[in-house]
């Protein structure tokens, strides 16, 4: 007893001992107490400061899993310690020891929270991801780190092995807390089209309560059952996304898709179509520059930068073709005619210009101006006087023609084009040229512009699928061309300085028009039945456009500006090398090889990819000519026509990366296209007159067929018109949706004519009471 107490009032007598004791006395007593207790007291201290160090890890990690330690990232890595650096505006990363030491979350499989549990801080539910199988890379899976966590420094890669970055790994998956509200459910997929669209060309998904935009039928918001406007949304390709109807299969319109499947307060469905179209013809770009890539001619793709318009012949063309083929035009031949009105501030510019040629070149030619306005010969002639002495320049006087035998609303183009008549006669058949060049009072002319003539006149009588050669490039914009040297083909008139032979002029006598409806070159291109000759254009413009008070530019437009755009050439005259490059055969080959293999590029990723690659490379886009506005605006490019194709081929530069990009029409690019990509005419077609007045619909569906609006371009031409109707009047151009057609209404300027068009797009629905249209109908 006594002993026990005393143990225990002992205990206490000692916690209250005076703090004086030495060491030894306080290690006395407390041996008293427990035997051996040093060493106990110890463990526990250890024990004490392992459990705050535990504490700590773990409420650290509880405050990175919250995203409050702006300096760490947990997004799962393999146990690896994430640092994130101070940059793109995050802060620096924490470079305490515990941030450096402290692992992220091991990656392990995510177990969903139980019904009522995981509601504490240190739950974590992880989203939906695919998980990739047993040894494959793919993005970790984060998932809340248990309390204790063993102490991890970053493994070494090990050998052999590549650490992959976030980029080639993807995006982490992101661990939300059990109390944040789950994110909405994806909506459900597309449906399935009904049975009506089924057994069309392409697939069709349905969509309800969404509409797409814009019509796709130009000028036309007529609506038809759903099969009929899938089969136009069809047709029209590029130009719709898909159908909108009213109800789900009724009331339905092809539309363009902007917006595209927007939210419908109406109700509507919408039906959007996914074609084959480009199929696996389209090859993905390869990047690189392709080196033994040429130009016809031998021309590198990036042989000078923008700028260099001044030309030096390439260093790379074979020395022994250095010399032109052909003999350049001797003296006395060829006469130069500038076409004058009555603008002598304009006269007295293009005078200047010609003035500036070499002797050696003006000595070749004879020069004349012709002038067609009597009222004012007199102060034209005043302008051309002082040039007398050192050009010897002839003046044409067109008599004033008679009053028409009817009237004419183009009564403006009708005095330009029996302006050109005259001249022409005045040049062949009456002074006995070989050759004529004509040339605007509105153009001024580079330093190498008679040169240039006299170098490509023997391709006119070398080569019969010639007909012309021309200053103009239609294309010729600063920033796009720079390679001077460089000459092609076009099977499309560029005028604006141009040259002919006399054998040309004979053919064309007999047939030039009365009333061109929309001028006189117009009627070259399509009525003169000169197609598919064509004319030898240059790279960089030979003459450049400054009148702004014309018939067709005026101050301010959109056309004088464009004009004001164009480049000049600076090439010095002898520069050119051989031409033998542009003979028929030779050119069509190289076009072939040039093109060969290319990887196509859809219209629709043209902007975005070209402008990706470099000057030396090249690629190719397949169009039609109801596309070809919209991708001539995005490369900045002449819209209205496909303005120097040769056989449908457009070759041009992309404006920002240089890009060489040839644009190849569907339905001409035979030798360039693979067969999936080509337009064909339907095989089961039939072509038919309709009647005065009617539409191609009404025609088509008295025949129990239907009208395709594509079809109609391949007989958007003179000699199909030629084969179904008499045209009396010839074949001219013409701006509508009714053409082709014949105007059979004699009050008409263009009476007895049948017209053709190369701006506006033919559809099936469009009718003139004054016309009668040629028509194509295919199977329903």
């Amino acid at each position: 007893m006594t002993s026990s107490g005393s143990g225990r009032r002992g205990k206490v007598s000692m916690r209250r001992a005076p703090a004086k004791r030495g060491r030894g006395q306080r290690e006395a007593a407390v041996e008293s107490v427990l035997p051996g207790g040093g060493f106990v007291l110890a463990l526990l201290a250890i024990a004490g400061i392992g459990l705050l160090g535990c504490l700590a890890v773990y409420f650290h990690l509880q405050r990175v899993e919250k995203g409050r330690f702006p300096g760490f990232s947990s997004d799962g890595g393999g146990g690896l310690l994430h640092l994130r650096g101070g940059t793109g505006g995050h802060p620096g990363p924490d470079h305490s020891p515990l941030a450096q030491l402290t692992p992220a979350p091991l990656p392990a499989k995510p177990v969903p929270a139980a019904s009522g549990q995981g509601a504490g801080p240190a739950a974590a539910r992880v989203l939906p991801a695919a998980v990739p199988p047993r040894g494959a890379a793919g993005p970790a899976v984060a998932q809340q780190a248990p309390a204790r966590v063993p102490v991890q420094l970053p493994p070494a890669t090990p050998p052999g092995l590549q650490r992959l970055t976030a980029a080639q790994v993807g995006p982490p998956v992101v661990a939300v807390p059990a109390h944040a509200p789950l994110p909405p459910p994806a909506p459900a997929p597309p449906g399935l089209a009904p049975p009506a669209l089924a057994g069309l060309r392409c697939d069709w998904r349905q969509h309800n309560a969404k509409y797409l935009g814009e019509f796709a039928e130009a000028g036309s918001s007529r609506e038809y059952d759903l099969r009929e406007a899938g089969q136009r949304c069809e047709d029209l390709e590029d130009q719709c996304a898909g159908v909108t109807c009213a109800t789900q299969t009724s009331r339905c319109s092809p539309r363009r898709g902007t917006p595209f499947l927007a939210a419908s307060p109406d109700s509507e469905v919408s039906y959007t179509k996914s074609c084959k179209g480009l199929g696996p013809a389209f090859l993905p770009p390869t990047g690189g520059v392709i080196s033994n890539k040429r130009f016809p001619g031998g021309f590198r793709l990036a042989q000078a930068l923008p700028g260099g318009v001044t030309g030096s012949p390439d260093a790379t063309l074979d020395q022994a073709s250095a010399q032109a083929t052909f003999p350049p035009l001797g003296f006395g031949r060829a006469v130069l005619v500038v076409i004058a009105h009555n603008q002598p501030e304009c006269l007295q510019k293009c005078l200047d210009s010609i003035a500036g040629q070499p002797r050696s070149d003006l000595d070749v030619f004879k020069l004349a101006v012709s002038l067609d306005d009597p009222d004012s010969f007199q102060k034209m002639e005043a302008v051309i006087q002082p040039y007398q002495s050192t050009l010897a320049i002839q003046v044409w006087h067109k008599p004033a023609s008679q009053a028409p035998a009817r009237q004419t609303s183009a009564k403006t183009v009708t005095k330009i084009s029996e302006h050109f008549r005259f001249a022409l006669t005045e040049s062949f058949d009456i002074r006995g040229f070989e050759y004529a060049i004509f040339l605007e009072n509105d153009l001024t002319v580079s330093a190498d512009f008679l040169w240039y003539f006299r170098a490509t006149a023997p391709l006119l009588e070398q080569d019969p699928t010639l007909f012309c050669v021309s200053a103009w490039n239609d294309n010729g914009f600063r920033g796009v061309v720079w390679n001077a040297q460089r000459l092609f083909r076009t099977d499309y008139f560029p005028g604006l300085g141009w040259m002919i032979h006399k054998n040309t002029w004979a053919s064309l006598r007999s047939k030039w028009p009365r009333f061109p409806s929309t001028g006189w070159d117009h009627w070259l291109r399509h009525g003169s039945g000169l197609r598919p000759r064509e004319c030898v254009v240059p790279e960089v413009p030979r003459t450049h456009h400054f009148g702004t008070h014309g018939t067709n530019v005026h101050k301010g437009s959109q056309l004088a500006r464009t004009l004001e755009n164009m480049e000049l050439s600076r090439l010095e005259p002898g520069k050119l090398g051989s031409l033998s490059y542009l003979l028929n055969d030779s050119y069509a080959a190289s076009i072939r090889e040039f093109l060969r293999g290319e990887p196509l590029m859809p219209l629709s990723q043209v902007e975005r990819l070209a402008a990706q690659r470099g000057p030396g490379e090249l690629v190719v886009v397949p169009y039609t000519r109801e596309t070809y506005k919209d991708v001539a605006k995005r490369l900045q490019i002449s819209g209205a026509q496909p303005r120097t194709a040769h056989r449908g081929i457009v070759i041009t530069r992309h404006p920002q990366s240089h890009t060489v990009i040839a644009l190849v029409d569907r339905r001409h690019g035979e030798d360039v296209l693979p067969e999936q990509e080509l337009w064909r005419p339907h095989p089961q077609r039939q072509v038919s007159k309709a009647q005065p007045g009617e539409s191609c619909d009404g025609l088509c569906l008295r025949l129990g067929k239907r009208c395709q609006d594509r079809e109609l371009e391949f007989v958007n031409n003179c000699e199909a018109m030629q084969r179904e109707f008499p045209c009396e009047d010839g074949c001219g151009h013409q701006v509508g949706q009714e053409i082709p057609a014949y105007v059979h209404d004699r009050s008409r300027d263009t009476a007895l004519q049948c017209l053709v068009t190369d701006d506006a797009i033919p559809t099936c629905g469009a009718h003139v009471p004054v016309t009668t249209r040629l028509c194509v109908c295919v199977p329903p």
